[in-house]
């Protein structure tokens, strides 16, 4: 069976128009406008607000080093780039950053030291009503993180402070989202395993550099639907298995070839392709053997090999 993109799973919350009280997160009802593809077409469509991203970001290798997962929760929000009334709820693969009009959902990701989220791919309430579309520019540029007396502090790649994190109240009641999304995400051992510490590349693989992931590269098994990766030097991706578009942004951190990604929206066409943006998602790692390109997990798990096109 094939196998789903966590973001589509959350997009697929993004339904219904009611509030739901105390509903799990397996069944909410929300009322959301969305940017999305047309699910009748094969074509890639990466999110159209993605921020540009530096091709190779500055490392952050002599960051403070933390457990990621004291990030998961909901947090008030204290930059002068958002309202007081702020929250940044982040759960497993997806964060959703509450404002006046609803909230904003995104994908993020981080390690001990890095952090990296996307610009906001989908919207709830009232939020991009008269059909703009919805920005975080200071979320994006986050590339790390450190602790504070009562909470986070997110610097961008020059260290510079964007914003403070602090447990602090709750959004209020909406009645276009489901209770949950209110409420700090139940750590799971999934998520554990999600955020824990990438391994380092296996013998006999290079790291690979972002000039050297520029371009299209394709499976090194032939698929009849022509499934393909294509990393852009503007910080974004796009990927198909023949049926279904997606995208997102990435990032290169340091130089051990460790690899940050988000998604945005995947239709649900059935394909015999296979999911270049699924082994995308989940990798931590990127490593070239002889040109080949190998997308590894956290474990090391070897997830996919693809060749240029």
């Amino acid at each position: 069976m094939r196998r789903i993109l966590p973001t589509v799973l959350s997009l697929l919350l993004l339904t219904g128009c009611a509030s739901v009280s105390g509903e799990s997160p397996e069944s909410p009802t929300l009322d959301t406008t969305t940017t999305q593809p047309g699910e009748d077409s094969p074509d890639p469509m990466p999110p159209d607000n993605e921020a540009p991203l530096d091709v190779d970001p500055p490392a952050v290798d002599d960051a403070p080093g933390s457990d990621p997962i004291g990030l998961v929760n909901i947090w008030r929000v204290s930059t002068d780039s958002e309202e007081p009334d702020t929250w940044l709820r982040l759960d497993h693969f997806s964060y959703q950053l509450w404002r006046t009009c609803g909230f904003l959902e995104g994908g993020w990701y981080a390690d001990d030291q890095s952090f990296f989220a996307s610009e906001p791919h989908s919207w709830s309430g009232a939020c991009g009503k008269d059909g703009e579309s919805q920005t975080a520019p200071w979320l994006s540029s986050i590339a790390s993180y450190e602790p504070t007396e009562d909470g986070w502090r997110l610097m961008a790649a020059d260290g510079a402070e964007l914003a403070t994190l602090t447990v602090d109240g709750a959004p209020p009641p909406d009645r276009n989202s489901a209770d949950f999304f209110r409420e700090p995400p139940e750590i799971t051992d999934e998520l554990r395993d999600w955020l824990a510490k990438p391994v380092p590349l296996p013998d006999g693989l290079e790291p690979a550099t972002a000039e050297q992931l520029l371009g299209r590269w394709v499976p090194v098994e032939q698929f009849t639907t022509e499934p393909f990766l294509t990393f852009n030097a503007d910080g974004t991706w796009e990927g198909s298995d023949g049926c279904n578009g997606s995208g997102g942004a990435w990032r290169l951190v340091g130089d051990e070839g460790k690899i940050f990604s988000t998604s945005g929206i995947e239709t649900l066409i059935g394909c015999e392709g296979v999911s270049t943006s699924y082994w995308l998602y989940r990798s931590t790692r990127a490593g070239l053997d002889n040109g080949t390109l190998v997308l590894l997990d956290q474990h090391a798990e070897e997830l996919g090999r693809l060749t240029r096109s």
